[in-house]
């Protein structure tokens, strides 16, 4: 079931959280991994919550309005070059009622055609399981009925 999915995938990260200040340099080290320039050495996707309160329940209000500290204004800037720090990266931020999403990815491995189906796909995951936290891991949906059609249309057969 999804929700007890879920639950294992909060318990995992809130294990790790345990160890967040080993030293990454140090991990790296002992598992051994190689190194390529340009790539993070552990992993090549990330995805990021950032929701309204923090682990231990505290209220965070997020808005879009600028941030007054003392004589400092902060206001966030949006610029028009971005680099992909991963190769995929799916962040999601929740402000007011709302849960706002964005996917960055590298140019050199996915077009933009890739991304937004995998856009769609996570998108078609989510509106399955708010509708029901209890569904089936098996039972979850990946294409989305017009997917499904022109697979049927290009000679394969589809089934669940």
């Amino acid at each position: 079931r999804f929700k007890e999915f879920l639950a294992e995938v909060r318990e995992a990260m809130l294990s790790g959280l345990e160890h967040q200040s080993y030293p990454l340099e140090e991990l790296v080290d002992r598992l051994g991994v190689s190194r390529e320039g340009g790539r993070h050495p552990l992993f090549d996707t990330m995805f990021s919550y950032l929701g309204q309160t923090n682990l231990i329940g505290q209220t965070i209000k997020l808005t879009n309005q600028p941030l007054y500290i003392k004589d400092l204004v902060v206001t966030q800037i949006a610029s028009p070059w971005r680099v992909a720090k991963f190769d995929l990266m799916l962040s999601a931020l929740e402000m007011d009622e709302v849960i706002e999403f964005s996917l960055e990815y590298a140019t050199d491995l996915f077009s933009a055609q890739t991304a937004a189906s995998l856009g769609r796909r996570y998108a078609l995951l989510a509106e399955q399981v708010a509708g029901d936290a209890e569904a089936l891991l098996g039972d979850l949906e990946l294409l989305s009925e017009q997917e499904k059609q022109q697979l049927r249309e290009w000679g394969g057969r589809y089934d669940n």
